[in-house]
């Protein structure tokens, strides 16, 4: 558990950084895979709907994506007590 509390912040830390920079890229990302799309048009109809269905993929993948840190801790304990009385 000290562990945990120690690491903790940053674990959220990164997790959020992680997101951001998801986020930020994958339009990006999104904006190439549409170039080459277009430049696919010169080899074929089959390499631009390819590439067309790869854009789609990574701007739903962009839009759903949400990095979060969770953690998750348990406890248990239990006593018991056997004797005889006299």
């Amino acid at each position: 558990v000290t562990s945990l509390q120690r690491h903790y912040p940053r674990i959220v830390l990164n997790a959020t950084r992680i997101d951001r920079v998801v986020r930020q890229s994958a339009p990006n990302f999104v904006a190439s895979l549409n170039g080459v799309g277009t430049a696919a048009s010169n080899v074929g109809l089959s390499a631009v709907a390819c590439v067309a269905r790869a854009g789609v993929v990574a701007t739903d993948i962009a839009s759903r994506f949400s990095a979060s840190a969770q953690v998750s801790v348990e406890f248990s304990a239990s006593v018991s007590v056997q004797g005889t009385a006299q």
